[in-house]
C-alpha cells in the first residue's frame, strides 16, 4: 500500500479500473492509515466485520512494516479476501512468461533482463517445482540469438555411463554398440542454449569436461577429435552446491564458471500474492481442458473464500508444480458442480493429494494412459508434468543409451532405469534398428 487506503465495496479502484463491487462487502470501508513505520486499521462504522490474518478486528490494529512486506490477509465481511502489502515499484519491464505479481518474481524477471545484456553461462537455483526451466527459456528468448536452438536435458535422468557421449557426442565405433556417430547435445545446441537441469547430478569426470567446454568453447567427443561449439550453458539445481563442493561431489571451479550469472527463485510460499494469481490462471486452463464453463462464465463462483484461504495458508513444499496439481484436483472434484464448494469449510483438505509422479509411473510400468486415469488428468497434462520433472520419452532415447541400459539391466530393468515403458522401449529400439532379446 502507498499512503492511506480505504477497503470496501466501492474503494479502492483496482488496476482493471473497477472496485470490488461485491454485495457481501459493506459500503462502509475499513481504513488503513500510515503512522510512521506502521499502519493502523479502523472500521468505518461500529460493528463492521473484518479479520486480519484470521483474527477478528475491533479497530486500532497495528500492522508492522515487516508484516506488510510479506503481505497481510484481510477478510471483509463474508465477501472478499484481500492481500495487502507495502507498495513497491517494479524493476522488470516484461513478464517473461511468468504468472505472478510479487516482488520476488519481479526480482527474477529483472535478473533475466540484466543477464540478457551479457549472455554468459548462468546458474539458476531454487526449490523443486518453482520454474527453473521457465527461467532458462526466458534467458534464451531474451538473449541475442532467440531463434537458435534451445536444448534441455535433466542430468539426473542420464545414466552416468553415457553422460559424456550424451553431452559431447561420440565417433562411430568409439565403444561397443556405437554403430553410428552421435553429435551430442552441445552440437545440437550450437549457436543457441543448452539447459542442464539438475546439474548437481552430473558425474565428476563429466564435470571436468564440462568445465573445459565452458572455458575454451571446445568439446571432446568420445573417440573423436575435439570440436569447437558456440553454446550458452544455463544450469539449474535445487541442491545445496556449497555442501556438494565440501563433500567432493561438485567441482568448485565449475560452480564459479556456471555462476557468472546467478539467479535465485524464491519458494512459492514466500510469494503469497502469486499463489492467488496463479490459482486463477491454472484454474482457467484446467477448466478449459476439461471443457467445463470458464471462470468468466460462472463469475469465478467456485473459487470461494475458503478455497483462497486454504491456498494462502498452504506451505507449498512442491511450489508451483504442487499448486497446479491441487488446482487441477479441485477442478476434477468440483468443476462440474462448483456450488458444492460453498458447503465445504476446508476444500484443500478434500482435494486429491499431490501424487508422487515417480512412484506412480514406476508402479504402473510407465504406462501413461493408466497413470493419467489414476491422477484424473488428461494424457497431455501428464506428459507436460513429466517433461517439467525431467522424464524422458522413448522418442528421446538414442541407440547408445538403450544399449547401455539393456546390457546392464536387461529389457525390463533397462526400461525401469530409463523411466519408460517396456513397450515404448521396444518400439523405440525397433525404430533405431535395434533388436532387443528377452
Amino acid at each position: 500500500m502507498r499512503g492511506d487506503v480505504e477497503l470496501g465495496r466501492h474503494t479502492p479502484v483496482f488496476d482493471d479500473g473497477e472496485p470490488l463491487a461485491e454485495a457481501r462487502v459493506s459500503r462502509s470501508p475499513l481504513s488503513l492509515s500510515r503512522k510512521g513505520n506502521t499502519v493502523e486499521a479502523w472500521p468505518g462504522r461500529e460493528g463492521l466485520r473484518y479479520t486480519i490474518d484470521g483474527r477478528p478486528g475491533t479497530g486500532g490494529e497495528v500492522l508492522a512494516q515487516a508484516a506488510l512486506d510479506g503481505g497481510v490477509l484481510i477478510e471483509l465481511g463474508s465477501g472478499a479476501t484481500l492481500l495487502v502489502e507495502s507498495a513497491w515499484t517494479p524493476a522488470a519491464t516484461a513478464d517473461h512468461g511468468f504468472v505472478g505479481v510479487s516482488r520476488g518474481l519481479d526480482a527474477v524477471r529483472a535478473g533475466i533482463e540484466a543477464a540478457s545484456v551479457l549472455p554468459r553461462s548462468a546458474l539458476i537455483q531454487g526449490p523443486s517445482g518453482s520454474g527453473k526451466e521457465l527461467v532458462a527459456r526466458a534467458l534464451h528468448a531474451s538473449g541475442p540469438r532467440p531463434g537458435g536452438p534451445f536444448v534441455a536435458v535433466n542430468m539426473a535422468a542420464v545414466p552416468a555411463t553415457v553422460a559424456a557421449s550424451q553431452l559431447f557426442g561420440h565417433a562411430r565405433g568409439a565403444f561397443t554398440g556405437a554403430a553410428s556417430a552421435s553429435e551430442g547435445l552441445f552440437r545440437q545446441a550450437h549457436r543457441g542454449t543448452l539447459f542442464l537441469d539438475e546439474v548437481g547430478a552430473c558425474p565428476l569426470a563429466v564435470q571436468v569436461q564440462l568445465l573445459r567446454a565452458l572455458e575454451s568453447g571446445e568439446i571432446q567427443p568420445v573417440g573423436g577429435p575435439a570440436r569447437r561449439v558456440d553454446v550458452r550453458v544455463v544450469a539449474a539445481t535445487d541442491e545445496d552446491l556449497d555442501a556438494a563442493i565440501a563433500e567432493g561431489r561438485f567441482h568448485k571451479a565449475l560452480y564459479y564458471r556456471l555462476a557468472r550469472t546467478p539467479l535465485s527463485l524464491p519458494a512459492l510460499a514466500q510469494r503469497p500474492a502469486d499463489v492467488a494469481v496463479q490459482a486463477f490462471h491454472f484454474a482457467r486452463a484446467a477448466l478449459a481442458e476439461a471443457r467445463l464453463p470458464s471462470l468468466d462464465e460462472r463469475g469465478g463462483s467456485w473459487l470461494t473464500r475458503a478455497v483462497m484461504r486454504g491456498l494462502l495458508d498452504h506451505p507449498w513444499e512442491g511450489n508451483t508444480r504442487e499448486l497446479i496439481a491441487v488446482v487441477e484436483g479441485l477442478v476434477v472434484k468440483y468443476g462440474a458442480e462448483p456450488e458444492a464448494l460453498w458447503e465445504v469449510e476446508q476444500p484443500l483438505a478434500d482435494a486429491p493429494a499431490v501424487a508422487d509422479l515417480s512412484e506412480l509411473l514406476e508402479r504402473n510400468g510407465y504406462r501413461l494412459q493408466v497413470v493419467a486415469k489414476e491422477l484424473g488428468v488428461g494424457i497431455n497434462t501428464l506428459r507436460k508434468r513429466m517433461a517439467e520433472q525431467g522424464f524422458a520419452r522413448p522418442k528421446d532415447l538414442d541407440q547408445e543409451t538403450i544399449r547401455a541400459a539393456v546390457e546392464q539391466h536387461g529389457v525390463a530393468g533397462g526400461a525401469r532405469a530409463l523411466r519408460v515403458s517396456v513397450q515404448g522401449l521396444r518400439l523405440r529400439a525397433r525404430a533405431l534398428g535395434l533388436e532387443l532379446d528377452g
